[in-house]
């Protein structure tokens, strides 16, 4: 498997990030998440709630079916890709992003599946019709989230992409750092317990 680094440093890495996403198959997680699924060599589903969730995971259309979720970004425009964005930023999720006083970090990781898996794969398609037959109101991003069923083995990862951002605070905005000096409080609280 290969495993390559990017670090974004106070600059607008949206374009680039993009650039190396495009026409791929990943799942995103932690850096620190990624080491974790090195050790059990299975990106595990989160049904029984055995990591954390963020605020669309719980009523998340495949973490509910003990499925893996993905993001298929192969052939679509850059519309329906700006829309996914607007659902799930997947270029920095907030959930992963952490405060410190003089700046913010995220650190990444996106494994992209090697084609061979991508038959497995549990369509967007699939997920609509089921969602219609059903009549359950599960979330899921429409036209780019995909499903791998069951624990994900490590395997079936073809290379891996780790991204750290580091973004200094927003001193020169008041009410920007305002928010970012909660955030800085609010992360304190959470690693001091």
């Amino acid at each position: 498997m290969i495993v390559d680094e990017i670090i974004y440093t106070d600059q607008d890495h949206a374009a680039d990030l993009l650039e190396r996403l495009h026409d791929t198959v990943f799942h995103l997680t932690t850096k620190e998440a990624f080491d974790q699924i090195q050790r059990d060599v299975y990106i595990f589903h989160n049904r029984e709630r055995r990591f954390a969730l963020n605020i669309a995971s719980e009523n998340s259309f495949g973490r509910n079916r003990g499925w893996v979720c993905l993001f298929d970004l192969r052939g679509h425009p850059e519309a329906t890709i700006k829309e996914t964005r607007k659902k799930y930023n997947f270029l920095e999720p907030s959930w992963f992003k952490r405060y410190y006083t003089k700046y913010t970090e995220s650190h990444l990781a996106y494994l992209f599946l090697d084609p061979k898996t991508y038959p497995a794969l549990v369509s967007n398609q699939t997920a609509a019709n089921i969602r219609k037959a059903t009549n359950r109101n599960n979330h899921y991003v429409p036209k780019t989230e995909c499903w791998y069923p069951g624990d994900l083995p490590l395997t079936a990862i073809g290379s891996v992409l780790l991204v750290q951002i580091y973004t200094s605070a927003p001193t020169h905005n008041l009410l920007l750092y305002a928010h970012h000096r909660c955030e800085v409080e609010r992360e304190r609280k959470r690693r001091n317990g």
